[in-house]
């Protein structure tokens, strides 16, 4: 957690978003979907993103750790 949350802190949402364009996520079927196929702004990302780098400063700080589960 800790080192996930240092690079967190240190990576504004602009970077891992530069060049990425609403047209590109629909085309790759990021959810939510409708979002992108309305091109509607990155705000809604940038939201998550921040709350997200909350998140993780939070856990480091307290000494959690994080379970992911995809399916």
């Amino acid at each position: 957690m800790r080192t996930a949350a240092a690079a967190l802190a240190t990576t504004t949402f602009d970077r891992p978003a530069h060049g990425v364009t609403s047209e590109d996520l629909a085309r790759a079927e990021v959810y939510p979907l409708v979002v992108w196929e309305r091109g509607e702004s990155f705000d809604y990302v940038r939201d998550h993103y921040e709350a997200l780098v909350a998140f993780f400063q939070v856990a480091a700080r307290d000494g959690d750790a994080l379970l992911v589960w995809l399916g």
